[in-house]
């Protein structure tokens, strides 16, 4: 590491958690003596990340020795500023455990930032992580994400921790076919370990729908499906979600994600064989599925 290592904590209250603070008894008794007052102008400076307060939080006076630098932030109470910008060798960003309403929160100076840990911030989306091209290293985990098309803009991506989020649908996935460079993925916790695709069709309760197909109808189109509370969908609708979700599919989740990304080397931090990226035969999947 160069420069200055620095875990600060900015919130409403511009707490800064790692620097601490020591309260002593006032020898002359006077255990609370009146703040000093502020100029409007200052108080609008403490309202986001500017140089002076960079300064005096991580005690470099040189900000371009910071390449590291940890911090937990509520973007919904005090702007980030462009504080990219005042930190021209920033290489890795912890920020997990943060408030962040969207990552373009972040602005778009971290020209040189690797390294991004982003988790448990109730991130609805990525839209605006393409504005950190440099980026190799993606921390993700627990959030609310289920669209992650916007990293495929992101050339260098070699790692991307997407744990315990909504990723839903296989498609998904396979955008990730673009991010040629990328080696390690975690999809741990999302639905998409269990099913390729959201259950179509499903009724008021949630449920699939079942389709009712006779042998005369199998061999030609379908006339009709039923719902497991009789009621009934139109034959279109019932060959769509049969197209989509065939009540036979066998879906092996690990040697579909495998075999979508040929330059993974792990899969939920376990490593991926040649095994993993071979076509199952029908007994072979359901195996690895049970």
């Amino acid at each position: 590491l160069t420069g200055s290592n620095t875990r600060l904590s900015v919130g409403a209250t511009m707490s800064f958690g790692y620097a601490g603070f020591r309260i002593t008894e006032l020898s002359d008794g006077h255990a609370n003596p009146l703040p000093v007052e502020q100029e409007e102008a200052d108080l609008l400076m403490e309202e986001y990340l500017s140089a002076s307060k960079l300064v005096r939080m991580t005690g470099v006076k040189d900000l371009a020795e910071v390449s590291y630098l940890e911090m937990k932030v509520d973007t919904t109470e005090n702007s980030l500023g462009n504080f990219g910008s005042l930190l021209p060798n920033l290489m890795q960003l912890k920020l997990s455990n943060s408030i962040i309403a969207s990552v373009r929160d972040l602005g778009t100076s971290l020209n040189r930032l690797t390294v991004l840990w982003i988790a448990r911030c109730g991130l609805p989306d990525i839209d605006g992580v393409s504005s950190l091209s440099a980026l190799q290293e993606l921390y993700l985990a627990y959030n609310d994400i289920s669209d992650i098309s916007p990293v495929t803009m992101i050339d260098t991506l070699e790692v991307l921790d997407l744990e315990g989020n909504n990723v839903e649908d296989i498609g998904q996935v396979e955008f990730l076919g673009l991010c040629q460079s990328l080696a390690s993925l975690t999809l741990e916790g999302n639905p998409v370990t269990e099913r390729p695709a959201p259950l179509p069709l499903a009724n008021a309760a949630g449920e699939a729908m079942l389709f009712d197909v006779t042998d005369e109808e199998s061999n030609g189109s379908m006339s009709g499906a039923e719902t497991e509370d009789g009621s009934s969908v139109s034959s279109s609708a019932a060959a769509a979600a049969a197209t989509v979700a065939p009540a036979e599919e066998v879906y092996c989740y690990r040697n579909a994600v495998c075999r979508l990304l040929p330059s993974l080397a792990f899969l939920d931090d376990d490593p991926v064989s040649a095994d993993d990226r071979r076509e199952l035969s029908p007994d072979e999947a359901r195996a690895a599925q049970a």
